[in-house]
Formats: C-alpha cells, sequence, structure tokens
C-alpha cells in the first residue's frame, strides 16, 4: 500500500513538473504553436525586463547619446485602414541632448515574403506629444521634432506621440492586410523591451490568427520566433523578447479576407468635377450667345476697307491687335506722306547688300508732323521721332517699346474700329471664365492636398499658386494678350493647327513649370508629397476643363453686323492678295504705280506679304515716293532690294517695339525665310507601412 502511495506521489510530481515546464514554454518564451494562446483570458505581463534595458556604460553603442530603456506601439486599426498610434519610449541620454527626433514615413513599398510588392501612401494628422514638439513634411516623411532648443536633457526621460495614420485604400490584390512596421528600422541606437497591442475593428478569426506572424531585424530580415504574444477578441498584445540594435525594426503582418476594411466617399472630387462641368457649361452658353459668329460672306476686294489703316485691318480680322503688326506702320505712314526712308549706301550707288550689313544704312527722316486724327497714328509718329527729324535704327533701342504698349493699349481698349466691329462684353465673359478657371484650379488642388494631409495653409497658398498658373494658362490658349496688366481681346483669326499648338505648348509649359517648381512646392506644401491619384485625377480635372474653357474662350467675341461684312471684304481683299494674277496687278499698277507699295501694310497684318511680294518680282514700277535715291528701274534688282530692306526695317522696329522676345514669332519672318505562433506572416522586417525611425538633437 505505501508503495503504491508512494508511486502515486512520484506520479503527481513528475505530472506538476510538467505542467510547470509547459507553462514555462508557453509564457516564459516565445509561443509558436501553442494553441492555448488564442483565446487565453490571462492578461500578459509587458512590464519592462531588466535583462533588456540596453547598457548605459557605452556598451550598447551610444553613438548618438541615448539608448531606449524601452518602447511601447498601441495601434487601433479602424474600419477605413485608419491606424490611431500611440508610442511611448522611454529614452536614457548619455550626453545632454535637447531631445528625440522620430521620423515617420507617408511613402513607400510594401514588399512580401513572395515576392509581390505594392506602395503606399499615407497621411499622418493629428500629430501630439507630452513635450514641447514641432511637425515638419518633407520628401514623403513627417518629422516630429521632440524638445526645447533653449533646454538639455540628460539622462532618463519619457515621450510619448500619438497621431493619426490614413493609409487609404488597401493596396493588396485577392485580399486585404495588416501589414505595419510597429518599430522602423531608421532609429540610430538600441531598443529594448519592445512591447505593442494591436487593437482590429473586428473580432481576429483563427484564419486571420493563422496568417499573423512577426519579423525582426534589419530590413529585409525573416527573422521570426523572438515575439511573446497573445490574442483575445479583436486585441493582440506581446512583446519582443530581445534588444533591436540600431537600424533594426520590427514588423507585423496579418492577411484579411478581401473587403475587410471599408472607405467613405470623397465628395470633394464630385465637387471639382462638379465645378468643371459648371465651367465648361457656362463657356459654351457664352460661345453660343457672343461668340457663334453669323456666316460670312466673301466679297473680292483689290482694296482694304475705306478709311482703316493697317492696325484697324489687324483689329478687324485678327480681333486684336499684336506687338508685330506695329512695324506695318512705317510703310502705311511712309505712303501717307509723314516720313521717308535713306539708305545710305543706294544713295550713293552702291551694290545691293544682300545680306548683313544694311540696317547700319538705314535711317528715317520725318517729312512733316502728324495732322491726322488717329490715336494711334499720332502715338507712333510722336514716339518714333521722339529724338528728333532724323531716326537711325540703333536710336530706337531705348524707350520706343513704352510707345508701342500705348498703341497696344489704345487699339485693343479704346479703339473705334473695336467697338464697331465686335460686341463689347468680352471683357466681362473672359473675367468669368477665367474666374471659373482659377475657381475649379484651387478647389482641385486644396481639395486633394487637404484630403492627403496637408496643412489647411499649406493647401490653401498651393492651391493660389496653380490656380495663378491654370489662369495664365487659359490665357495663353486663348490667345489673350496683356496689355497693362489687363486682359483684352480673343484672337478671331487664329487658325485651328495655330490653337492646337497653344494647346499642346499649355501640356508641355505645365509639365516644366511643376517640374520647375517642386522643390519650392514641396517646401511650401508638400506638394509632391501628396501627388497620388486623388490629387493627380483632380488636377486632370481642372486641366481638361481649364483647356477647353480656353478653347471656347478663344472665339469671342462674337462680330456685329458691320464687323461681319467688313471681315468679308477682308477676307476677300486677302484672297486677292494671294490669287490674283499677273494681268490684273499689272493694271493695276498702270493705274496706280504706287499700288504694290500702299498694299504692303495691308499684306504684313494679314500674313501674305511674302506671296504679294512674289507676284511683282516679274512686273516693272518704280521706287516707293517715300525711299530717297535714284531709281535705277531695274524690276527684279527694286523687288530683291525692296524685300531686302524691308525685312531689315521691321526688323529693327519689331525688335525696339519690345523689351523681351515676343512670343508671336511669327512677325515679319513672313517676308523671306506568416503562420499563427511565431511566423513571418508573409512579411519581413521594414517591409510594411509605418515605422521610420529617429534621432537625437
Amino acid at each position: 500500500m505505501k508503495y503504491r502511495m508512494r508511486r502515486r506521489g512520484l506520479g503527481a510530481v513528475i505530472l506538476a513538473l510538467g505542467l510547470l515546464l509547459q507553462s514555462c514554454l508557453l509564457f516564459g518564451m516565445p509561443a509558436h504553436a501553442a494553441d492555448n494562446v488564442f483565446g487565453n483570458t490571462d492578461k500578459l505581463d509587458l512590464t519592462p525586463s531588466e535583462d533588456l534595458i540596453p547598457s548605459h556604460d557605452g556598451s550598447d553603442g551610444l553613438a548618438d547619446g541615448y539608448v531606449m530603456d524601452s518602447y511601447h506601439v498601441d495601434v487601433q486599426v479602424k474600419e477605413d485602414n485608419t491606424y490611431e498610434v500611440k508610442e511611448t519610449f522611454a529614452a536614457y541620454f548619455t550626453s545632454q541632448k535637447h531631445g528625440l527626433i522620430r521620423t515617420i514615413p507617408t511613402t513607400g513599398t510594401y514588399r512580401r515574403e513572395d515576392g509581390s510588392s505594392s506602395s503606399f501612401r499615407a497621411r499622418v494628422t493629428d500629430v501630439r506629444a507630452n513635450v514641447k514638439s514641432s511637425v515638419e513634411r518633407s520628401n514623403g516623411k513627417v518629422r516630429i521634432k521632440m524638445g526645447d532648443a533653449g533646454a538639455y536633457v540628460y539622462g532618463p526621460k519619457t515621450y510619448t506621440i500619438s497621431y493619426r495614420y490614413q493609409l487609404g485604400k488597401d493596396t493588396l490584390k485577392g485580399a486585404d492586410e495588416f501589414y505595419y512596421n510597429l518599430i522602423g528600422t531608421s532609429w540610430n541606437t538600441t531598443i529594448g523591451n519592445v512591447s505593442f497591442q494591436i487593437t482590429m475593428p473586428k473580432e481576429i478569426t483563427e484564419d486571420q490568427a493563422k496568417s499573423l506572424g512577426f519579423t525582426s531585424g534589419g530590413y529585409g530580415s525573416g527573422r521570426t520566433g523572438d515575439t511573446l504574444y497573445q490574442i483575445k477578441g479583436n486585441t493582440v498584445q506581446g512583446k519582443l523578447m530581445r534588444q533591436l540594435k540600431s537600424n533594426q525594426g520590427f514588423t507585423v503582418r496579418m492577411t484579411l479576407p478581401e473587403g475587410y476594411y471599408t472607405y467613405p466617399v470623397d465628395y470633394s472630387l464630385f465637387l471639382v468635377i462638379g465645378l468643371a462641368l459648371l465651367g465648361i457649361f457656362v463657356a459654351v452658353i457664352f460661345w453660343f450667345i457672343f461668340g457663334n459668329d453669323r456666316k460670312v460672306v466673301e466679297s473680292v476686294q483689290f482694296y482694304p476697307p475705306e478709311g482703316y489703316n493697317s492696325l484697324d485691318v489687324a483689329m478687324a480680322y485678327h480681333g486684336k491687335v499684336s506687338m508685330s503688326d506695329i512695324p506695318s506702320l512705317i510703310p502705311y505712314l511712309a505712303n501717307e506722306g509723314y516720313l521717308t526712308i535713306r539708305d545710305k549706301k543706294r544713295e550713293s550707288g552702291g551694290d545691293l547688300p544682300f545680306s548683313g550689313g544694311l540696317t547700319k544704312n538705314i535711317s528715317f527722316e520725318r517729312v512733316s508732323h502728324y495732322k491726322g486724327s488717329n490715336e494711334s497714328e499720332r502715338l507712333f509718329m510722336q514716339g518714333f521721332f521722339k529724338s528728333g527729324s532724323k531716326v537711325k535704327h540703333s536710336d530706337l533701342k531705348g524707350s520706343f517699346h513704352e510707345t508701342c504698349e500705348a498703341i497696344l493699349r489704345q487699339e485693343n481698349l479704346h479703339s473705334k474700329v473695336k467697338e464697331e466691329n465686335y460686341t463689347n462684353q468680352e471683357f466681362l465673359i473672359d473675367a468669368i471664365l477665367l474666374i471659373f478657371v482659377a475657381l475649379i484650379s484651387f478647389v482641385a488642388i486644396f481639395s486633394g492636398l487637404n484630403a492627403e494631409g496637408a496643412s489647411t495653409l499649406a493647401s490653401f497658398i498651393s492651391g493660389l499658386i496653380v490656380a495663378a498658373i491654370m489662369s495664365f494658362v487659359a490665357v495663353h490658349v486663348a490667345g489673350l494678350v496683356r496689355i497693362g496688366g489687363i486682359s483684352v481681346g480673343g484672337v478671331s483669326g487664329l487658325s485651328i493647327p495655330a490653337l492646337l499648338w497653344r494647346i499642346a505648348s499649355s501640356w508641355i509649359f505645365l509639365a516644366l513649370i511643376f517640374y520647375a517648381g517642386k522643390s519650392f512646392l514641396s517646401s511650401l506644401a508638400g506638394f509632391f508629397n501628396y501627388f497620388t491619384g486623388g490629387l493627380l485625377l483632380r488636377l486632370l480635372v481642372a486641366i481638361t476643363a481649364t483647356l477647353i474653357i480656353a478653347f471656347f474662350m478663344h472665339f469671342m467675341p462674337k462680330r456685329t453686323s458691320k464687323g461681319d461684312e467688313i471681315y468679308g471684304r477682308i477676307l476677300g481683299f486677302r484672297t486677292f492678295l494671294q490669287t490674283a494674277e499677273k494681268d490684273r496687278l499689272q493694271m493695276l499698277v498702270d493705274e496706280n504705280p504706287q499700288y504694290f507699295y500702299n498694299i504692303i501694310p495691308f499684306a504684313y497684318v494679314l500674313g501674305v506679304s511674302k506671296v504679294w511680294m512674289d507676284k511683282f518680282k516679274d512686273i516693272t514700277m518704280p521706287a516707293p515716293s517715300y525711299l530717297a535715291g535714284a531709281d535705277r528701274g531695274d524690276a527684279f534688282w527694286d523687288y530683291y532690294y525692296f524685300s531686302s530692306l524691308m525685312n531689315a526695317v521691321n526688323h529693327d522696329i519689331y525688335h525696339a517695339s519690345v523689351t523681351l522676345p515676343a512670343s508671336d514669332s511669327s512677325s515679319w519672318g513672313d517676308f523671306g525665310s506568416g503562420s499563427f505562433g511565431g511566423g513571418s506572416g508573409g512579411g519581413f522586417s521594414g517591409g510594411g507601412s509605418g515605422g521610420g525611425g529617429g534621432s537625437s538633437w
């Protein structure tokens, strides 16, 4: 009997030792495949262990003057794939520092054990700290600087930060995932006593628990088996049973069913699209009412409309006067008897200078003061002969551009021809449509940046900048000109190919301006750091709306009944200049020997001067009355001389009229030339979102 009792007692002892050993394996070592960990009601002890506290004497590496005695991460996962993160880390400073810098990445790439990858872009908001701190955003990172530049810390110091980490739509195909770097691989010191608590939005199922895994080590490490954790309901809590050295991280991954996350609808995108459609609709209505010209009847004409000078014809045909039209006043006013052109070399009997050196021999002389009533002609004569009655080409390189700008203001803002030929609503129409362009662009950028996590101020400033750029693009595409800071006149005479080129060049301009402004905008608002699909879509909507609105702006204003008549006559006149036969031209020259020269100013502004001049190369005609010097009577010689002369004159007048190269280059070139229980979960250290690192300062 005693023997049996002793045997039973021995068996009980052995059983007790076995249970004790099992408990030690379960709770004192990493849990690998212990089923009772899942759903265990016992609370896991997360108290920091003395054995895992890094040495403060330098043996654990104190290159940056501090170590982390403990680091706890609390992550609450929301149903929209947003994480509420709270980090508590106990630092120990071995030298005087101001504090710590915590860096959190907002862009990166998920890299998985199976070789797949996908990019992520997060929004970090609601950043808070238990000490004085500042937040900076640049280059795809959020930098939380904790501490005071006027104070130092030494010894132990505990920091707590919290923030919202919004990842948006899950990027894994065929499933969702929770893949997060609890500790990033960019800390430059030793970290001990890493613990965590993860709260999911729904209770964790057994299949999800089996997919849960933890990895630790340097970036790309698949090391497992160092994590003790337990799952209870929708919560996972645990701790890493080793220290992390410098640039080592700790990552968790769990596979979730497709559709686990749900996402709210972003109505701001619909607002941008709605504004764009409204702006386009208004542009179409305005064009239909104010810009849809009636059919014009073209009538054959041998002369321009009576009483019209070359700038008047440019206005009636194009809808505006450009800087490149102004030099046409030289031959026009010369024909009217107000000035002569002198060529010193021609007068001395020299040979024709077919190339180079021509302009240095040219001068202009005023024959009489201007007596007419045309304000633009008066301004031209006054500014052209400002320095005296004789002007050399070199004298025009001073302030003559001011005269030309005054002429443009006069023609485009106060011209009687403009008032008679076009409706007067274009200023209001252009203003309204440009407001739409600016509003669409501003809302697109402001809402897009704000949705991606940029500050309200930064989003506002970036929105204003892009709105200004888009307004400029609209002005460019529509062919509006800027005179004294005022937008005036649509270019109704611009060809469709030219208009398409303006649109194409606008895309090129936008690409260049955004590339060139990348650093500025990034520092201002993190614009390119937040350049996600949502923001890109908004920007594309704004660009498309801008170009469409500008397209309709291009065809405004509408001509009046008189404008239709004048336009038809000018079309017929232009057609004649291009198609006239030699016999008809010879007859006109016989009737008026100066006919060719009288028409030249109008051929310039209508863009057919080369065609017109070529028609006269075999027709005998005298030199122009305003060209000083003997008439040699050689038609061939006079034709090519006159072509070279006018090229030279125009070149100097045009370039004297602008302070910078003009945007309209056409001007006068017309003349001749894991598993449940400690596996990797399918990820590796540093392969998820979040994480980052930090340093002291």
